[in-house]
């Protein structure tokens, strides 16, 4: 048995070893729990430098190693309790997502996407975001929420069967490209347009852009 780590016995002097460290594990945890907000993260540069660690055969003991596991992995991890977090952002220690350069947001549920979105750009406002949207409503909510280019899951397949259907009817391969590109560019001008707009729910949208539909 070490005497750096007496805990693996069933002495006397082990079993106190045990109790005192599970006392003192306990008491960090409950003091981790009663902080006031949630962790923030660290920059690249601090967590580099907390991540270099020095080995030896000897060990720390278990009260150093205890210390160590506290100041290095319990408070730089992510309190998933928290009303703010959301666990798509857990991970278990120094926060990965500070080191992430882009986020993913793949999540099929607009809501919960809308929320991952609004959520990462508050805490970690260096990612870039490539989200995709739902439908119309879901794209200006995000582009809304800071996402520069939300992908709308079946506009480009709407334009590409649009393109082949006019191809089948005898139309050129280029001339449907060019007449499938001019929608393509006519309607995303007239979502961001929407995107600007100070009144911007489904009825107001309706009654600015329905003219444009209709016929002259």
């Amino acid at each position: 048995m070490s005497k750096l780590n007496p805990i693996l016995a069933g002495s006397a002097q082990s079993i106190d070893a045990y109790q005192q460290a599970i006392a003192q594990t306990s008491q960090a945890v409950a003091q981790w729990l009663q902080q006031p907000e949630m962790y923030q993260g660290k920059s690249v540069d601090e967590l580099r430098e907390r991540i270099t660690l020095d080995f030896n055969e000897q060990g720390l003991g278990n009260q150093a190693a205890i210390e160590r596991a506290i100041e290095y992995f319990l408070k730089d991890s992510l309190s998933v309790h928290h009303p703010q977090c959301v666990a798509h952002l857990h991970c278990p220690s120094l926060v990965i997502s500070q080191a992430a350069e882009v986020l993913i947001n793949a999540i099929d549920d607009p809501q919960t996407n809308l929320q991952l979105t609004e959520l990462a750009k508050e805490h970690f406002p260096h990612l870039q975001i490539i989200s995709r949207a739902r439908d119309v409503d879901h794209y200006i909510k995000l582009r809304q929420a800071g996402v520069e280019a939300p992908e709308r899951e079946t506009f480009e397949a709407a334009l590409k069967s649009g393109r082949m259907t006019l191809e089948a009817l005898g139309l050129g391969a280029y001339e449907a490209r060019e007449r499938a590109d001019l929608f393509r560019r006519f309607n995303l001008q007239m979502v961001e347009e929407m995107v600007a707009m100070a009144e911007n729910d489904a009825a107001s949208r309706v009654a600015v852009f329905t003219p444009l539909r209709s016929p002259r």
